[in-house]
């Protein structure tokens, strides 16, 4: 077993030598994994990415993955470190000299096409981090591709908001969920867990990015969540379903050119796309369904943006609902780009919708 350490530069053990024995790695045949996630033409399983992440599993891989700003500022204590754990490789993503860890590893990022080199050394495109026991692979450190797929403390909120919710008694059966700009794939995975596995039977994670919908299907199968099937699409208007559960975190910052899916919120103030997945998604909402959105919202003058946004959409529909601000002031860092100027703070909230009708 390979040693952990926390950040580059501290003290940990050395890599296991190249020739120790790999433990094997469960077949994809022997996994609950639907058979609509693995043959889907939308979303596909990465077979050596998930014997990665199998072979991590079972060496007790932990990673906490921070903010990006964090990261960097880590990183930049030692810029010419290499990496002396699995945590460096997968978690920091310092780059590691080729007999610095098992043959496999080196295999497995090859055929998934997600090893760079850098002259004499490596470097994974890809990140592992945990999530409670859970694994996820995610994009590597920086997030600067139009497709990255991201992870990190949003995640974290967005899944315990899921958790928070489910956890309160609910008269209603929840037999269909969609996760509507799934990314990783987190918020699904979570929710299918939270949920009574007798009268659950669909998970629907959607995005419009496909790399997305690419990670969240190997992510799905680490974690092995059942009746799960991938979607393209930004919002579910294309869908002629309704669904007992809706959860989102739809992405809230304003665009900085790089046209980031991940990130960017469009317009009103970076609440655009929140408003789209909250206007369409209501309509979705089956009797007795409940819509969970995480999101983030720029205050202005101490007016919250994305509060009179919803308002103006949940007010006249007779729907019920539940909104708080869940943490006063992330991302500070932004509001000294000029797209903030005006801005007060950055603050993430978490809204809950529900439709009455359904009972048991």
């Amino acid at each position: 077993m390979l040693l952990e350490s926390h950040a580059p530069g501290a003290a940990s053990g050395a890599f296991v030598p190249d020739t120790e024995p790999v433990p094997p790695i469960v077949a994809l045949d022997a996994l609950s994994v639907p058979s609509t996630a693995a043959t889907s033409r939308i979303a596909r399983i990465d077979d050596s990415l998930l014997a990665l992440g199998r072979w991590l599993q079972a060496q007790d891989y932990r990673f906490t993955c921070p903010t990006p700003a964090t990261h960097a500022r880590v990183l930049e204590r030692a810029p010419d470190r290499e990496a002396h754990s699995l945590a460096d490789v997968f978690g920091w993503n310092l780059p590691f000299v080729s007999g610095a860890v098992p043959a496999a590893v080196i295999k497995w990022l090859n055929e998934a096409g997600a090893l760079a080199h850098m002259g004499t050394r490596l470097r994974s495109r890809v990140r592992f981090s945990t999530l409670g026991p859970r694994l996820f692979v995610h994009s590597s450190h920086p997030t600067l591709d139009a497709d990255a797929v991201f992870f990190g403390p949003d995640t974290f909120r967005f899944t315990r908001l899921i958790e928070d919710v489910l956890r309160q008694p609910w008269p209603h059966p929840v037999r269909t969920l969609v996760d509507v700009g799934c990314g990783n794939g987190a918020g699904a995975i979570l929710a299918a867990e939270a949920l009574d596995p007798s009268e659950l039977r669909r998970v629907v994670l959607r995005d419009v990015n496909p790399r997305a919908l690419d990670y969240a299907a190997t992510n799905v199968a680490l974690n092995l969540t059942p009746h799960a099937e991938l979607s393209h699409g930004e919002v579910l208007s294309d869908l002629d379903t309704e669904f007992d559960l809706i959860i989102a975190n739809p992405p809230y910052m304003l665009g900085d050119g790089l046209r980031r899916s991940y990130r960017d919120g469009g317009g009103l103030g970076g609440v655009e796309i929140a408003v789209r997945f909250l206007s369409d998604g209501v309509k979705h909402l089956a009797p007795g369904g409940r819509m969970v959105m995480y999101t983030g919202t720029p205050i202005i003058g101490g007016q919250d943006q994305f509060r009179a946004h919803a308002g103006a959409v949940l007010d006249p529909s007779g729907l019920r609902y539940r909104y708080r601000e869940l943490d006063p002031d992330v991302f500070g860092e932004s509001l000294s780009l000029p797209e903030y100027a005006g801005v007060d703070r950055i603050a993430v909230v978490g809204l809950v919708v529900s439709r009455d009708g359904g009972l048991r």
